[in-house]
């Protein structure tokens, strides 16, 4: 691939702009390209600036690491000719590498297993989980503007699509968020935490994809999405088809986000700082929650966000609901509401509301001042329930299974509905059925 070329100003005819930020006596135009004008000087035209900003790439990340961008086009990572400069990014020997996809017209398969320190998705482009066995490594991953990591469009994807990564943060920049989705056997491991940076000024729907043509202008919250796909599905949650997030440290939610967890697992072993105001977004209603990691000296928390019904089913319906969440044995969390995710004030507690709670063995389960309320509770006979402010735990209905997240749950609409017939009052603000679209 020939050097990128960007004519830039002569910083001769603009001194203002005259600019050596890699100290070498040659300006920067310069080193990007000897055809600018001033610019036919011994050591011209060295430089890199593949992301076409002006300035070479060298200067923009650390010693030693090299900017690498994708070409606005589609094809498999693997492929060196698809890279500026023309070298398939993957650290090794002396270099490391920071990598940015940029664009809706790049769509990139996921065809190997690279390690690099940073990749960044923006403006719609995709990175694709191909369907060969691969094992990434990216030790920050931010995912921003519409762009999104999914799985190859129509494909069942292998068992082993595993991708690490150190920190994962999905954007809302120009008020389009990024996309994380996970289906069938895909999984993501994270070190630290994941966070999902949200809309401060909410969309009208929660499910618009501002990427296609016919919605671009618009805005649309970040999603996160843990779901099989149906091709997928099973009867048998024990098989190898339930996409994983596992997270080391704290899952972070902020302001208008779309969740969607569906037949998938979310392991954290940190705290659930759930500080979204939107749950006509948020569906886990047939997904899990596992805690892995909180102890008597650090236990992990919990925000409790949904309104507070009582025992009723209205709690059951877009209200930050739960189908399942475990605590693994010995784990300690405390479940709080330390933040007004409905806007009425901390004066009023708002409460968490799980279709099955699952205790193991030595479990701690600590309420602070407000409810958690559950259909079906398995509990150990060695795990512990802690009351030791006005939060209690209070069961809804009756049981009707105690497996894990029920084959069957009623959907959002039934569980309304009824309600409704019961002479529940609805909140308007919460009126909105979710759109989640495939």
């Amino acid at each position: 691939m020939a050097l990128v070329v960007a004519t830039m100003l002569a910083s001769s005819a603009n001194p203002a702009r005259a600019q050596d930020c890699n100290n070498n006596t040659i300006l920067d135009e310069c080193d990007i390209d000897c055809l600018a004008p001033g610019c036919n000087v011994p050591g011209c035209g060295n430089s890199f600036d593949c992301d076409l900003d002006g300035v070479p790439d060298e200067c923009q990340v650390p010693t030693g690491t090299v900017l690498s961008v994708w070409d606005d086009a589609t094809g498999n990572w693997s492929l060196a000719t698809n890279w500026c400069p023309d070298v398939v990014p993957d650290n090794g020997g002396k270099l490391t590498y920071e990598v940015l996809i940029n664009g809706g017209s790049s769509i990139v398969q996921l065809d190997t297993s690279p390690v690099v320190d940073r990749l960044t998705l923006s403006n719609c482009a995709r990175l694709e989980a191909d369907t060969v066995d691969f094992n990434a490594v990216l030790f920050d991953f931010i995912i921003d503007s519409g762009a999104r990591y999914v799985p190859n469009p129509g494909a069942l994807v292998t068992r082993t699509a595993t991708l690490s990564a150190g920190s994962i943060s999905l954007n809302s920049s120009n008020g389009v968020g990024g996309w994380l989705v996970l289906n069938d056997s895909m999984s993501v491991t994270v070190d630290t935490s994941v966070t999902v940076n949200g809309l401060s000024s909410p969309a009208v729907l929660c499910g618009e994809d501002q990427c296609a043509g016919a919605q671009r202008g618009g805005t649309s919250p970040p999603v996160l999405r843990v779901a099989r796909s149906a091709t997928g599905r099973s009867s048998d949650r024990g098989s190898p088809f339930n996409p994983a997030l596992n997270i080391a440290d704290d899952l972070n939610l902020n302001d208008q986000v779309r969740v969607d967890v569906d037949d998938g697992d979310v392991n954290l072993a940190g705290d659930f700082n759930n500080h979204s105001d939107s749950p006509e977004c948020f569906s886990w209603d047939n997904g899990n929650m596992t805690l892995t990691a909180g102890t008597l000296g650090n236990p992990q928390i919990f925000e409790l966000a949904g309104d507070d019904f009582g025992a009723s089913v209205l709690g059951f319906v877009q209200n930050f609901n739960f189908g399942r969440i475990v605590l693994n044995p010995a784990v300690v969390a405390e479940f709080l509401d330390g933040f007004d995710n409905d806007g009425a004030g901390q004066g009023s507690c708002e409460a968490l509301y799980v279709s099955n709670l699952v205790l193991n063995a030595g479990s701690t389960l600590r309420l602070g001042d407000c409810n958690v309320y559950y259909q079906c509770l398995t509990a150990h006979p060695t795990s512990t329930v802690e009351t030791p402010g006005l939060g209690n735990l209070i069961q809804v209905g009756t049981c009707q299974s105690q497996s894990s997240v029920p084959a069957s749950n009623p959907s959002s609409e039934t569980l309304l509905a009824l309600a409704l017939a019961a002479g529940g009052v609805w909140l308007l603000r919460r009126s909105r059925l979710r759109t989640l679209p495939g």
